[in-house]
């Protein structure tokens, strides 16, 4: 267990606490360290995110500013930082940029194991054709659901309003194929094929007919 998770005995874990409005205390440099110790560690990812270090510090003291003169009782650190960065993020862009890389650290595969059930469910037997690009989308949207701005998820879902309403109209001009198919299941129904013979039962005409019909309808349903 401990060569299993021996990367969580590093110092950089014990650097988190900051995060957690229940360990704030009357210092008014405490979480300073902290936060640059971690922006030194995750310093390439966080680049790549155009992290600004030189500003994260006044980001930290204006949020437990805000924090202190907006709650009469702190907050969870679930829900603080769930709110902080659904409506708050423009004010401070680098702070939520830092908390989101440490909050996707997890104790435990369950996170993956989660994420397998969400594409059994999004892959259905029904959408075995949907594109690996739209499966990584839709998995994105539902990943991140809890870190949309309310103006993110006001697009998300007239993209979705949109989706549908084409997907509507596809459907309805699919109708006469499926009465097709349909008329096509009708006539196949028709022969009987568990009898010994057909011809005591349909003529050889009527059989050659039903089988054209079949064949017509088959073609039609393929173009």
């Amino acid at each position: 267990m401990k060569t299993r998770f021996a990367s969580y005995e590093e110092a950089i874990y014990a650097r988190i606490k900051w995060l957690d409005p229940e360990y704030w205390s009357g210092d008014r440099d405490f979480g300073n360290e902290d936060i640059l110790a971690i922006a030194r560690h995750f310093e390439k990812p966080l680049s790549l995110a155009l992290f600004e270090p030189t500003r994260v510090l006044k980001e930290w003291k204006s949020l437990k500013v805000f924090v202190k003169s907006h709650y009469s009782k702190l907050p969870t650190v679930q829900w603080l930082w769930r709110s902080i960065m659904s409506n708050r993020r423009e004010e401070f862009p680098n702070l939520c940029k830092l908390a989101s890389l440490i909050m996707i650290i997890s104790g435990s595969n369950s996170s993956v194991e989660r994420t397998f059930s969400v594409v059994t469910n999004i892959l259905s037997d029904k959408r075995l054709s949907m594109h690996h690009e739209t499966i990584n989308e839709s998995l994105t949207v539902y990943g991140n659901n809890d870190l949309w701005t309310t103006e993110e998820k006001a697009d998300i879902n007239r993209a979705v309003e949109i989706y549908l309403s084409k997907k509507k109209r596809r459907s309805r001009s699919s109708k006469p194929k499926i009465a097709k198919m349909q008329k096509m299941d009708d006539a196949v129904s028709t022969i009987d094929l568990t009898q010994s013979s057909c011809n005591d039962h349909l003529s050889d005409s009527s059989v050659a007919a039903s089988l054209s019909e079949v064949s017509s309808c088959s073609s039609e349903n393929s173009d």
